[in-house]
């Protein structure tokens, strides 16, 4: 198997676990009284949060320091996916 597929296999389960996050965080925060629009934001934040930091480190093997910029870019683009949601 190539570092393409293998890749793309572990950048598919990090898109699994995250799922699973923001669905446990949001049913725990729901079911303990918060807000739902709040839950969601709160949620899909440590969805994308997990989705970084297993990117970075598991699935692309980034080994360097995280720049600002990267971090930002990361930011925007998924709370523009929040906003779509």
């Amino acid at each position: 198997m190539t570092n393409k597929w293998i890749s793309f296999i572990k950048f598919a389960l990090v898109g699994v676990v995250n799922t699973l996050i923001d669905f446990v965080v949001y049913a725990l925060l729901t079911t303990i009284g918060v807000n739902y629009i709040l839950a969601q934001w709160i949620s899909y934040s440590a969805g994308i949060l997990n989705s970084y930091i297993m990117n970075r480190k598991w699935t692309f093997e980034r080994k360097e320091k995280s720049s600002k910029r990267e971090v930002i870019s990361f930011v925007i683009v998924n709370l523009i996916t929040l906003s779509l949601t």
